[in-house]
């Protein structure tokens, strides 16, 4: 699980110090901890052996660092993954918490339909094996040039019809 994020540093040191400043900023971990507890809470109503570090780290990509949390567990007799992905959605980054109070606030006063903008991506097998991620912040835009927007966990893909572009 990935939440919260700094840039890369210019040189080893900065890089170091850069992801430092986050593991350790009370705002960051507490944010990451909701959604941990969260995550926690949901698996535990489907699986057992259930592993959960109680840190979290840094985790370096090309441009940015996150905090990550690794979540790992066996589905109970009777569960699917999809079980589990319906409880992790929405997660407290987009939906608020207490989950089912936020959703409903959000449903009710909130003029803009959010349509496209997240949801849970990913794979399962016909063994209930597989990884779920949240696409946040995704779109579909109609105009000049149709594109897709997608951004799971800070990992962007831009794709237009004609032509490919990364985003940095």
């Amino acid at each position: 699980m990935f939440s919260g994020t700094v840039p890369r540093g210019k040189d080893e040191k900065e890089d170091y110090l850069l992801g430092q400043h986050l593991l350790n900023d009370p705002k960051n971990r507490q944010e990451h901890d909701f959604v941990v507890q969260m995550i926690r809470e949901a698996v535990e109503a489907c699986c057992y052996n259930i592993d959960i570090p109680s840190a979290p780290v840094v985790y370096p990509l090309k441009n940015l660092q996150h905090l990550y949390t690794p979540v790992t567990a066996t589905l109970e007799s009777g569960y699917t993954l999809l079980d589990v992905v319906e409880r992790l959605h929405p997660t407290p980054a987009l939906g608020g918490m207490p989950q089912k109070q936020s959703v409903d606030y959000i449903r009710k006063n909130e003029t803009l339909n959010r349509g496209w903008y997240a949801g849970p991506v990913g794979w399962f097998d016909g063994h209930n094996n597989g990884e779920f991620a949240v696409a946040i912040r995704s779109a579909l835009l109609q105009g000049m040039k149709p594109l897709y927007l997608l951004d799971v966990a800070s990992l962007r893909i831009l794709i237009l019809r004609q032509n490919t572009k990364k985003l940095q």
